[in-house]
């Protein structure tokens, strides 16, 4: 994943070959699994409670400790 900038000046993350890959993400990525469904990539987001890890999977979804 590479770090990009989109016509509007905001940074997303999409594969090297964007996009003819579709995959892109708004938030940080950052490698580890999910604990819920085991997907091979978190996102790591700031909230009120803190900096917690989203799963990328859109299915699940699921937020785990930093």
């Amino acid at each position: 994943l590479v770090e990009r900038q989109s016509r509007y000046g905001k940074t997303f993350y999409a594969c090297n070959a964007y996009p003819k890959c579709k995959f892109a993400v708004n938030h940080q990525p950052v490698s580890g699994c999910c604990q819920k469904c085991g997907y091979g990539l978190l996102l790591k987001r700031q909230m009120a409670a803190g900096e917690k890890l989203q799963c990328a999977l859109k299915k699940c979804g699921h937020f785990q400790q930093a």
